[in-house]
C-alpha cells in the first residue's frame, strides 16, 4: 500500500495499514528552519538545502529525502505567491543569526536595524516597513496589527462593497494544471493544495466580526452566504480541472480560539458561519477523493 492509497482508505474512514504521517504538507503542520536544519543533523541526512518558503513564520520546506526518512504521506503543492508580497521564482542564500544560512526567496530584501533587528516590507522593493524580526528571533512579528485599536468600532461594508470573487482566471487554471499534474506523476504521496477559494472569517478582523454577528445577525448571515456560494463556484471550478489529482483542500487556517475560550460565542459561529461555509464544503465533496482541511487553534 502506499501513501497515496493509505491516505485515501483513511479519509474514507477504512481501515489502512498504519496510521498517515505528516510534516510540512500544510503552514499548519510544518516546521521552523532551525529546527528543520536539526532535524536533517539528528536523521543523518547531508546536503539539499533549508529554504524558507514562508518568510512569516520561518517555515522550511520538507525536502523528499526528509518525507522518505520519515515515513510521510503527504506532499505540499508549493504555493507560487509566498508571504510579503514575494513569489517563488528563485532562491538565494541569507545568513541569520548564529552563522545559520537559509535559502530564502530571491526577492527578500530585509533592512538590518542598528539594534540588529530585520525589517521587511510588501514585495521585493518595498519602502515601509510591515513586519519586524529581533536579533536571535524565530519568526516576524508584524508592526501595526490590523483591526486592533483602543475602542471597539464596529465596522460596516454595505452590499456593493462586499468584494465577492469572481471566477478563476483561466491561465491560472492551465499553470496549476501543469503543476500539480507534474508533482502528482513524481510521488504516491497524497497531494494537499491551498487553493484559490477558502472559508471567510467575515471583515474587519476576528475579534471585530464577533462582535458585528452579534449585534447584526442577519447582515452578517447574508454577507456569509454571498461570499461563500462565490467560493463554491470557483471550487467547483477548480476542482474540475484538478480534482482527479488533489487529495486534500485547506480552507481555513484560522484560530478561532483564544489561551483559554473561544474567540466568540460558538452559537454565533453555528447559526452565522458553519451554514454558509457547508456550501463551500458541500461543493468541494461532490469530487470523491477530495477532502477538506479546516484548522484551529
Amino acid at each position: 500500500m502506499n501513501s497515496r492509497e493509505r491516505v485515501r482508505k483513511i479519509l474514507n474512514f477504512e481501515e489502512a495499514d498504519r496510521p498517515a504521517i505528516d510534516l510540512g504538507a500544510t503552514r499548519m503542520t510544518s516546521t521552523v528552519a532551525w529546527t528543520y536544519q536539526a532535524l536533517k543533523g539528528a536523521l543523518g541526512i547531508e546536503g539539499g538545502h533549508v529554504r524558507v518558503h514562508d518568510l512569516f513564520q520561518m517555515l522550511a520546506e520538507v525536502e523528499e529525502s526528509v518525507l522518505d526518512a520519515l515515513g510521510c504521506d503527504f506532499a505540499m503543492v508549493p504555493a507560487d505567491q509566498l508571504p510579503y508580497g514575494l513569489v517563488r521564482n528563485g532562491w538565494r542564500d541569507f545568513t541569520f543569526w548564529s552563522g545559520q544560512t537559509f535559502q530564502v526567496p530571491a526577492g527578500f530584501r530585509p533592512q538590518v536595524t542598528d539594534d540588529g533587528s530585520l525589517l521587511v516590507g510588501d514585495g521585493s522593493e518595498w519602502t515601509d516597513p510591515v513586519a519586524r524580526m529581533p536579533e536571535g528571533g524565530r519568526y516576524f512579528d508584524a508592526i501595526h496589527v490590523a483591526n486592533l485599536s483602543n475602542t471597539f468600532e464596529i465596522p460596516h461594508l454595505d452590499e456593493k462593497d462586499w468584494n465577492v470573487p469572481g471566477p478563476i482566471e483561466a491561465d491560472y487554471l492551465e499553470h496549476e494544471l501543469a503543476k500539480v499534474k507534474a508533482l502528482y506523476a513524481s510521488t504516491d504521496r497524497a497531494l494537499v493544495v491551498t487553493p484559490p477559494f477558502s472559508l471567510p472569517s467575515g471583515y474587519g478582523g476576528m475579534y471585530l466580526w464577533g462582535m458585528k454577528m452579534a449585534m447584526d445577525p442577519e447582515h452578517c448571515r447574508e454577507y456569509m452566504l454571498a461570499q461563500c456560494e462565490a467560493y463554491a463556484r470557483r471550487a467547483r471550478q477548480y476542482l474540475d480541472v484538478l480534482g482527479e489529482y488533489i487529495d486534500v483542500v485547506v480552507l481555513s487556517g484560522a484560530d478561532y480560539g483564544a489561551q483559554d475560550r473561544e474567540m466568540f460565542r460558538p452559537s454565533l459561529f453555528g447559526e452565522i458561519m458553519a451554514p454558509a461555509w457547508k456550501v463551500v464544503c458541500d461543493a468541494v465533496h461532490e469530487y470523491d477523493n477530495v477532502k477538506v482541511w479546516i484548522h484551529s487553534c
